[in-house]
C-alpha cells in the first residue's frame, strides 16, 4: 500500500526549487554575510535580495522591515516580548485570542508573570473571535492584541483586518501570526494595518529552521538575543543566508501557484468524499 502526505498544516515537504536555490547558495556564497570581504559581500547580497523579496510579497513597504529568524516561534516570541518591553507606562496590557499556537500562549503567559495584564477575546462556536464585545475590551491601558490569521489546528480564517484596523484607530498595537495564512491566503501589508507579524518556511514547502518578522517601521522593539548587530540590531547571529533564500524562494512560489494548487486540493478533497 503506498503511502500519502496529508499533514501540511505540520509541515511540507521541501520543493526542489527552493532545494536547488539553496544547494546553489550554499556552494556558491558560504562567507559570513557581515564579512567585509568579497565572499562575505556575496553571501550579504543573496541574504538582502531575500529580504527584498519576502517584503515585495508581504505588500511591505521597506525590506528593512523584514528580519529572519530561526523559526516562527523564535519569532512570534522576539515580537510578543520585544513589543511588551516597549510598552508606555499606562498601557502595559494585552489582548489577545485564546485560540492561538502555543508559542504565542506560553510567552504571553510568561509577560503576565512579569507583571503584564493579559486579557483574553471571545471565541464563538465556529472558532472564530468574536469582535461583538471589541469595543469595551479595546480599553486605555491595552498596549497591544495579538490575533493570528488562521488557526493551526482548525483552519478557520480570523477576522485579523478588522481587527487591526480596530486596534488601529484606538492607537493598540497588533501582532499576527500568520504561519498558516501564507500559504493559503494573500497578505498585503499595505491594506492590512498590523505592526508586526510572523511566517514560517517549512509550512510553505521551504526549509524547516527558517522564519521571519514582519516589524512595521516604527515599531518600538526590544531585541531578545544580543551579541551582534546583525539583521540591524534586531535579532543577533549569524544568518542562515541559505535558509533565508529558500524562505524567499517558497513564498513567491506559494503566491504564484496558489490557485493551482488550491485547485489540486479541491480534486483530492472531493475524491476522498467520494470514496
Amino acid at each position: 500500500m503506498s503511502r500519502h502526505y496529508f499533514d501540511h498544516a505540520a509541515t511540507t515537504p521541501i520543493d526542489p526549487r527552493v532545494l536547488d536555490c539553496m544547494e546553489a547558495v550554499h556552494r556558491g556564497a558560504f562567507g559570513n554575510p557581515s564579512s567585509l570581504h568579497a565572499e562575505g559581500r556575496e553571501s550579504r547580497r543573496h541574504l538582502e535580495d531575500a529580504r527584498e523579496s519576502v517584503a515585495a510579497d508581504l505588500g511591505a513597504a521597506h525590506a528593512s522591515e523584514v528580519v529572519f529568524t530561526g523559526t516562527a516561534t523564535e519569532a512570534n516570541d522576539l515580537a510578543l516580548c520585544g513589543l511588551a518591553a516597549r510598552l508606555p507606562t499606562g498601557r502595559t496590557a494585552i489582548l489577545a485570542s485564546p485560540i492561538e499556537h502555543p508559542s504565542v500562549i506560553e510567552t504571553l503567559e510568561e509577560l503576565e508573570d512579569q507583571g503584564h495584564p493579559v486579557r483574553w477575546l471571545s471565541v464563538s462556536r465556529t472558532g472564530r473571535i468574536d469582535l461583538s464585545q471589541a469595543p469595551e475590551q479595546l480599553a486605555a491601558d491595552v498596549g497591544y492584541s495579538a490575533m493570528m490569521w488562521v488557526n493551526n489546528e482548525t483552519g478557520v480564517i480570523q477576522p485579523i483586518e478588522e481587527w487591526a484596523a480596530l486596534c488601529r484607530d484606538r492607537g493598540i498595537l497588533t501582532h499576527c501570526d500568520a504561519v498558516q495564512a501564507a500559504p493559503r491566503l494573500p497578505i498585503d501589508l499595505s491594506c492590512v494595518p498590523i505592526d508586526t507579524l510572523t511566517i514560517s518556511a517549512h509550512k510553505l514547502n521551504g526549509p524547516k529552521g527558517v522564519g521571519a518578522l514582519f516589524v512595521r517601521r516604527e515599531t518600538p522593539m526590544k531585541p531578545r538575543l544580543l551579541g551582534g548587530g546583525q539583521e540591524r540590531g534586531r535579532r543577533a547571529g549569524t544568518e542562515n543566508v541559505a535558509g533565508a533564500v529558500g524562505l524567499a524562494k517558497a513564498l513567491r512560489l506559494a503566491i504564484e501557484e496558489r490557485q493551482q494548487r488550491r485547485a489540486g486540493q479541491a480534486a483530492l478533497e472531493q475524491r476522498l468524499i467520494e470514496t
